[in-house]
């Protein structure tokens, strides 16, 4: 695990990752339904829905 003194992100290894246990609860997030999740990423202003429209004018992005 590596942390810069001017970061409030830590970094880890794929290895250090995959060590680690999942704190996630997959039964409750498989029980949600889609009108469950569609409320929570509503009410949740950094995680909006992208509608239609978004991927009309979208484009495409290399990556490396």
């Amino acid at each position: 695990m590596k942390k810069k003194p001017d970061e409030t992100s830590t970094r880890l290894s794929l290895a250090a990752l995959r060590k680690q246990s999942s704190r996630t609860d997959w039964q409750r997030v498989a029980a949600l339904t889609d009108a469950e999740i569609t409320a929570a990423a509503e009410s949740d202003p950094d995680a909006l829905p992208l509608d239609d429209t978004f991927f009309d004018v979208a484009r495409r992005m290399p990556h490396d």
